[in-house]
């Protein structure tokens, strides 16, 4: 027996959003303990989930022990199809860990809630709604939870899965058969609608110098002359700040809406030992981290960088470890997916969603790899940077989320494929 589409009325799907199940699998989520390259038990607990909720339910093994997971709820016409994305693992770097979730004055607190845990339950609370409320879209909906998103990258003795990040987990959903029409990407965007996202360039920058006891120091007359190659980095470092001011000057980024200014940072510096600074270490290393403009080549950037530090008179060895190309989503799809979801927005909030912070969107996001093979995306998720740590949300603001998620699915995957003679174009 064939199915059929089945209109139902929005008012019926928000009030199937069920709060108390939204908090629950919102701290189920958080109770697990998701580093990157620890998201295993994670993955597998939302593919259990898709399954018991009646979703067709994908897992993927992007590395041994590591899942991505989907839950897709197909449609039953020629509709466009659409996939909702967020990222299972948190950062490791974030201070103190809680050991359980709970709810107080209408919050919750726990581990990776608000980068990402929340937003995600968000999309799969609405998914969910659309299920039970009886509605059966013309196209399908994909909910897809990955792994690998927080920014890391594998760097010298540093190899293992801990430090593969950065779009690992939704490079391979994207190129292991699971692809849709649209995408959103519900990483926090303070619920702009976010439309470009910068690039990103690690850097490895090395300076040699002599073994040297204290006792036995020497110095020349200027930085450039010692001995000492954590003094000679001091010069580095002033370079290399110098260089950023001017850089993300001549690299701002204007887009519909918005403003990106791509940034640089030290993150990380290697010298010596902290329980022998009697010796003087041969060698001193920083890690840099460059933000690159939509359009920009990492390697124009490695080519700037090298040249900067030519001038110095100071021996150094640069290494680029780690690059992704940034994006703006252009096109008329992008267009009526931003705007669609904007008007979902003002649906359920009754406001205009705010523009994007400059931070906002001058990160690397997943977003970015929707872009990268043709898919029309955004960047839209509810709020994290107001929130200490990340780790509590507001329980309504997530239970708007959902509504507005909900929204946007009806909408979207409503609309009729465009029918086009050259399947490789349109949707």
């Amino acid at each position: 027996m064939e199915t059929k589409v089945v209109t139902v009325p929005t008012e019926k799907v928000l009030q199937a959003i069920d709060r108390e199940e939204l908090i629950r699998l919102a701290m189920d989520l958080c109770d697990l303990w998701t580093p990157t390259g620890e998201e295993g038990p994670a993955g597998r607990f939302l593919y259990d989930w898709f399954r018991a909720n009646e979703f067709e339910a994908v897992l993927q093994e992007v590395e041994p022990g590591r899942f991505n997971a989907a839950g897709i709820l197909r449609g039953v016409g020629s509709g466009c199809s659409l996939m909702f994305n967020g990222h299972l693992d948190v950062s490791r770097a974030e201070s103190g860990r809680i050991e359980k979730s709970f709810v107080r004055d209408g919050m919750i607190y726990g581990e990776g809630i608000a980068n990402m845990k929340g937003s995600l339950v968000s999309f799969l609370m609405a998914g969910k709604a659309l299920l039970t409320s009886g509605a059966r879209l013309k196209g399908d909906l994909i909910l897809a939870a990955v792994v690998g998103e927080v920014s890391l990258a594998p760097v010298g003795p540093h190899q293992s899965p801990r430090y593969r990040g950065e779009g690992i987990g939704t490079r391979y959903l994207l190129s292991h058969g699971v692809e849709s029409d649209y995408a959103v990407v519900t990483d926090g965007s303070e619920f702009s609608v976010v439309r470009a996202q910068a690039g990103v360039a690690y850097f490895r920058i090395t300076t040699s110098g002599e073994r040297s006891y204290t006792p036995f120091t020497t110095r020349g007359g200027t930085i450039a002359e010692s001995t000492n190659a954590i003094v000679k980095m001091t010069r580095i470092i002033q370079a290399l700040e110098d260089w950023a001011c001017g850089y993300e000057k001549r690299n701002r980024y204007e887009f519909p809406g918005g403003l990106l200014v791509p940034k640089a940072n030290i993150g990380a510096i290697e010298a010596g030992s902290p329980s022998k600074p009697g010796n003087a270490p041969p060698d001193c290393t920083i890690y840099v981290d460059v933000r690159l403009a939509p359009g920009c080549r990492p390697l124009a950037v490695e080519r700037e960088v090298r040249d900067l530090l030519a001038k110095l008179d100071i021996d150094t060895v640069v290494e680029m470890y780690m690059s992704q190309l940034g994006y703006e989503g252009k096109g008329e799809k992008v267009e009526e997916l931003a705007s669609v979801v904007a008007n979902c927005y003002r649906a359920v909030f009754g406001t205009d969603p705010p523009p994007p912070s400059i931070p906002t969107a001058s990160m690397w996001t997943d977003t970015n790899l929707y872009w990268e093979v043709g898919i029309p995306a955004v960047k839209f998720g509810p709020c994290q940077q107001k929130y200490p740590n990340r780790r509590m949300v507001e329980i309504d603001e997530l239970v708007k989320t959902a509504q507005v998620d909900a929204l946007i699915a009806m909408e979207i995957c409503s609309r009729e494929r465009r029918q086009v003679s050259n399947p490789g174009t349109g949707v």
